[in-house]
Order: structure tokens, then C-alpha cells, then sequence
């Protein structure tokens, strides 16, 4: 059973509010969800599968959309072996206990290995997840609008989800 969602929609008019760091975090993931109440603290055992268990209204990992989720997925996807692509996910942990403790924004998984990524203003913050993702891997438009990623910033992240699955599912392990 998914877990009860403690997350609600930020309004729009309190979106100016945030900081410039929440402001790219949704122009990236395009989630703007926030907490209602604090929430208990969970291990990474715990809080990385209620990522991929919960329902979020209008988000499919398997399709996502909303702020640059789908260019994001599709650059990655393209880097995948392509027996592999079907099985890409894109999970946004925004205003879950894996964002809120263990400083994970969002994971590609892909049969049993996950690659996480912290989307971040901050290019020397301390580095929870496998990537930061940062400004200088996003692409703009001469107003500053987000429109994509830099390749070699999609290659980097599908090469080592790629590594990643080829070492799990050739030791052995069940995913």
C-alpha cells in the first residue's frame, strides 16, 4: 500500500517566495510540492522505496512531464542500451523523506539500480547524491529560460545508470 502523501501544491503566488535554489529545483522537476507537517526521519532503506511507491497526482516516472522532467528522461533514454530504454524511470523525490534527509531530489531507475541527482544553484555543495545538478548543466534560452541539459551531462549520467546495471545484474543479485 502507498504510503499517505504529507506533501501539498505550493500556490502560485507563494512561489516567488522560495528561494532561487527551490525556484530552479522546480523549473527543473517541475514539482512544486512542499511538506505539511515535518516529517519523521526514515533510513535510506526506508524513505528510497516509498519514493518509488507513492502516487503523485499527474506524474508517471515512466513518462514524466513538467518543468524539464521529459527533455531530462529523454536525454538519458537515448544514452541507455536500447533493449534497456522500456524500463527507465524517472522518480522525482521532492517533499519526500529522501529529499528531506538524505538530500536526494530525484533518481533514474532502471531494473534494481538507481543513479541520484540533487538539482542544486549551489555547484560546491556538499554532495549527497551521485550528481549535482547545477545551472552550467542546463541550457537556456538568451532569457534565461531552462530548455534542456548538455549532453555530455545525460552521457555521464546513463553511463554510469548503464555500469551500474550491468555489475548488478551480472553478480548475481536478484534486482
Amino acid at each position: 500500500m502507498a504510503p499517505v502523501l504529507n506533501i501539498e501544491v505550493i500556490p502560485p503566488e507563494q512561489l516567488l517566495e522560495l528561494s532561487e535554489g527551490n525556484r530552479f529545483e522546480i523549473s527543473v522537476l517541475g514539482n512544486a510540492w512542499k511538506f505539511k507537517l515535518p516529517p519523521t526521519y526514515a533510513p535510506w532503506e526506508e524513505a528510497f522505496p516509498e519514493v518509488i511507491t507513492r502516487d503523485l497526482p499527474g506524474y508517471d516516472p515512466a513518462h514524466p512531464s513538467g518543468g524539464l522532467t521529459e527533455e531530462f528522461f529523454e536525454g538519458v533514454r537515448v544514452y541507455m542500451p536500447k533493449r534497456r530504454r522500456k524500463f527507465l524511470r524517472l522518480y522525482v523525490a521532492i517533499a519526500s523523506r529522501l529529499d528531506y534527509y538524505h538530500g536526494i531530489d530525484a533518481f533514474f531507475y532502471l531494473e534494481g539500480v538507481a543513479v541520484t541527482l540533487d538539482v542544486t544553484t549551489n555547484p560546491t555543495k556538499e554532495k549527497k547524491a551521485d550528481f549535482l545538478v547545477t545551472p552550467a548543466d542546463v541550457i537556456c534560452d538568451p532569457d534565461g529560460t531552462p530548455r534542456g541539459f548538455r549532453k555530455a551531462f545525460l552521457k555521464k549520467i546513463a553511463q554510469l545508470l548503464a555500469e551500474r546495471h550491468r555489475e548488478h545484474h551480472h553478480s548475481g543479485r536478484k534486482p
